[in-house]
């Protein structure tokens, strides 16, 4: 799956590059001398994507995993799938549905896997509010200016765009290189994010609230929880996973599970464990359910005691 992925890209390279001279950018936020002002004009002669209105094309706004793969879809031109998808929030009629097939089948991605998300449209689906906790991390970079200020103290100018936001992959080359500054970008997200999960929290009327976190416990968001739940998985589900999902080696993909703490931290700290061993997602989603319906029943038990 992975060759395939690679062949494809090699493929979309030789394609872009071999086009002639494009129209220039008729959107007013594209500065001119920006590093993707070629790929904008290409992506629009191509009908790959468009702008945000006829002016604007909105170059900082953030992408979801079905406009991605759209995007990659539309670039290959469009081709019919051989199959359809069996994900359970990939509606067959829905704009991206062929482009989810198409990118499976070529190894590009894959599900974002059977486990945590899974439990995340469990509870969505008993009418939880679910807080993507990377995603509120992003849209206070926007405008947050005590996180702006921080950030700018840790890392300087260097990554503020002209237009005066955030490059988040200026600070990636900082933190990745430095394991000092890492931790200093974690204890300043993990010192801002409860502020703004505390606003999200207090402004829904949602009965249960569920945390979506990739740090819960370091970061301390774990102890306001009533529950917290580790998902698992025997490392070479894991392995396959991740090489299926990113198109990576099986060596990449054990270096970074390597990197990454093990199950038994997880489940000292947790107070569930899911494991997510299931072989596909419609198998996944129905234990997922069948768990948070336990859960939720031991929590009433306790509250009714």
């Amino acid at each position: 799956m992975a060759e395939k992925a690679h062949k494809l890209g090699v493929e979309l390279v030789e394609y872009i590059t071999k086009d002639e001279a494009l129209q220039p950018s008729v959107f007013t936020d594209v500065k001119e001398g920006a590093y993707y002002v070629d790929a904008v004009n290409w992506a629009v002669d191509k009908k790959v994507t468009s702008g945000k209105t006829e002016t604007t094309f909105a170059p900082n706004d953030s992408c979801t995993r079905a406009q991605a793969v759209t995007f990659l879809w539309r670039a290959a031109g469009s081709p019919a799938p051989k199959s359809t998808v069996s994900f359970a929030d990939v509606p067959a009629g829905s704009y991206y549905a062929k482009a989810v097939a198409w990118a499976v089948e070529h190894g590009i991605t894959g599900g974002t896997g059977a486990g945590k998300t899974s439990l995340l449209r469990a509870l969505e689906r008993k009418g939880a509010c679910v807080l993507d906790c990377d995603a509120v991390y992003h849209e206070m970079l926007k405008d947050d200016e005590p996180l702006l200020r921080e950030l700018r103290e840790a890392f300087g100018d260097v990554i503020f765009r002209q237009d005066g936001s955030v490059d988040v992959h200026a600070i990636g080359l900082i933190v990745f290189k430095d394991r000092k500054k890492l931790a200093e970008l974690d204890a300043i997200v993990h010192e801002c994010i409860p502020r703004a999960l505390a606003q999200k929290m207090a402004a829904t009327n949602a009965e249960i609230i569920g945390l979506d976190a990739i740090k819960l416990i370091e970061s301390g968001l774990g102890a306001i929880c009533d529950a917290t739940v580790a998902v698992t998985a025997p490392e070479e589900v894991r392995v396959k996973r991740i090489m299926a999902r990113d198109s990576i080696t099986e060596e990449y993909a054990r270096s970074r599970i390597a990197a990454q703490k093990d199950a038994d931290y997880f489940r000292a700290q947790c107070d569930y464990e899911f494991v997510n061993d299931l072989p596909t997602a419609e198998k996944a989603e129905h234990a997922a359910e069948v768990y948070i319906n336990t859960i939720i029943n031991n929590l009433k038990e306790e509250t009714e005691r």
